[in-house]
């Protein structure tokens, strides 16, 4: 079933936690050190209060449709979570996949191991969660989980490579894994992106400069425009991983035009 939101939602001034913090903290100060924290450099700064709003932005209109969902279809065994630019690669079998994995797993998400640099031991990936339905109300509502534990826990944790003397703290993919740890959800499936062929992508337009021209992809086109869709996040394991250009696409990053 199709779940429209009819309006668009602000969670600065709709989620009555954020106005409370927002009524005692300056605004900038607050985002520069929650969820995430990085405030090392002026940069790192600048850069972290943008990717905090923006995530709060996310799971509040995420934790929106989550109540949608919840109100309007029956109750699925297993829910997937996925972001709105995810590009699936071909058709996956629900059914070998539940066959193939333990049971008592209550959350099953990508490997993503052959990437560089490497995940970090405290990090999860999070481009899809396959959650079953008795834990998926943590990730519907991830924004209340944000709130209603002391992040610090997760941020304290840190080895002192990475913190840097306390300046940074956890980031976004190790926030998931640490509050998924709260809620007693630590065993859980790595499965190779081939079991779920999916990568986050854009669709990219462009003007060819002549008719001879041509992606590296070897691909060309007639016409003088192109909307050609390309991967902006690239994830992909050593096991039953897909290939490095699948169907001709490839990372956003490789493209060349002329």
């Amino acid at each position: 079933k199709q779940i429209i939101l009819n309006r668009t939602f602000d969670v600065f001034e709709d989620y009555l936690p954020i106005k409370e913090k927002l009524q005692t903290q300056n605004a900038t100060e607050l985002f520069a050190n929650f969820p995430m924290k990085d405030t090392k450099t002026i940069e790192r700064r600048q850069r972290t209060i943008v990717g905090n709003m923006n995530i709060l932005k996310l799971f509040y209109n995420l934790q929106l449709l989550w109540h949608e969902v919840l109100v309007s279809t029956q109750e699925y065994d297993w829910i997937f979570f996925l972001r709105d630019d995810t590009l699936w690669l071909q058709d996956i079998d629900m059914n070998m996949i539940l066959d193939r994995y333990d049971v008592s797993q209550k959350l099953i998400t990508l490997n993503c191991n052959h990437r560089v640099p490497q995940m970090h031991p405290l990090e999860m990936n999070d481009h899809l969660m396959l959650f079953h339905r008795s834990v998926a109300h943590i990730y519907g509502n991830y924004i209340d989980e944000l709130f209603k534990h002391d992040l610090n826990g997760c941020h304290e944790r840190l080895p002192s490579s990475l913190s840097q003397g306390g300046y940074r703290g956890c980031n976004s993919e190790m926030l998931l894994k640490w509050i998924l740890m709260q809620n007693n959800v630590t065993d859980f499936a790595k499965v190779g992106q081939g079991i779920l062929p999916m990568q986050r992508s854009v669709h990219v337009k462009w003007k060819r400069a002549s008719s001879n021209a041509t992606m590296t992809n070897g691909s060309s086109s007639s016409s003088s425009d192109e909307v050609l869709p390309c991967f902006h996040k690239v994830c992909n394991s050593y096991d039953e991983g897909v290939p490095e250009h699948p169907h001709g696409l490839m990372a956003c990053k490789d493209l060349k035009f002329g």
